[in-house]
């Protein structure tokens, strides 16, 4: 058999599972991510989306399959507050289980609502504190991974600005380049392939905070502003000293 063919018998294996584990809920099983687009690689996980009311219960999966689940009214909050992952699967998403009821969510007001993209910039903005933490500690394979969902988050959010929808991960240097973001696309790229050292990587954070300063400079403040005072409530806290200590710009 195929690894095509094996990977379709796991699907349907895992479907009846699903059932099984909720014989009183209407499921929608959605087919997502990459394979959806049949864009996978080799290394590409197998997502899957299930929807149900109530919430169905979910099951431990093996690798290479994800499975992500959703109330009904939870995926459809999270579309009408443009959510760009629900956002994604309703326009790219292959259904596998409960035509009729997906249909009718893709028909749904909610569905026609862009994501928003500013809320990229806060999870971008986290990533990126992370990574510089991390680089402090000389972790610099987990650095550079939480450098890379940084700049991921950021090539989300000028895609989302800029009206385009963004794919998988590793089709985001494609989609940059083709927007004319070449620096950006080249950088995510090598995030992927190349191993980086302390300077590199340092200059790719210092990269990365000036493409959020001028994708929302206001909400950039606000983010750092909240990070140092949780940073002074920790340090404070642990310290045990009345006096707030300093934190670094």
């Amino acid at each position: 058999m195929t690894a095509g063919g094996e990977r379709l018998n796991a699907i349907h294996d895992l479907i009846r599972n699903l059932m099984d584990a909720n014989p009183e809920t209407e499921l929608i099983v959605v087919l997502i991510g990459s394979v959806a687009r049949q864009r996978e690689t080799a290394n590409s996980d197998v997502d899957m989306l299930v929807i149900g009311m109530p919430r169905p219960t979910t099951l431990r999966t093996p690798a290479p399959f994800h499975v992500q689940c959703f109330g009904t009214e939870e995926f459809r909050s999270k579309l009408a507050a443009g959510d760009d992952f629900t956002a994604w699967c309703i326009r790219f998403g292959s259904v596998l289980l409960g035509q009729e009821s997906w249909l009718q969510l893709k028909q749904l007001p909610e569905a026609e609502v862009w994501p928003v993209w500013n809320t990229k910039v806060v999870h971008a903005y986290r990533r990126l504190i992370f990574s510089w933490e991390l680089l402090g500690t000389s972790d610099l394979p987990a650095s550079q991974e939480e450098l890379m969902y940084a700049f991921s988050h950021i090539a989300r959010a000028l895609l989302l600005k800029a009206r385009l929808f963004p794919f998988s991960r590793p089709e985001l240097p494609d989609q940059l380049e083709a927007m004319g973001q070449y620096p950006i696309a080249r950088v995510l790229r090598d995030l992927f392939t190349s191993e980086f050292d302390t300077v590199t990587l340092r200059r790719h954070i210092v990269y990365a905070k000036r493409l959020l300063v001028g994708l929302d400079r206001d909400l950039y403040r606000r983010c750092s502003r909240e990070y140092r005072s949780k940073r002074i409530a920790r340090a404070t806290k642990s310290s045990g000293a009345g006096r707030q200590p300093r934190v670094a710009e």
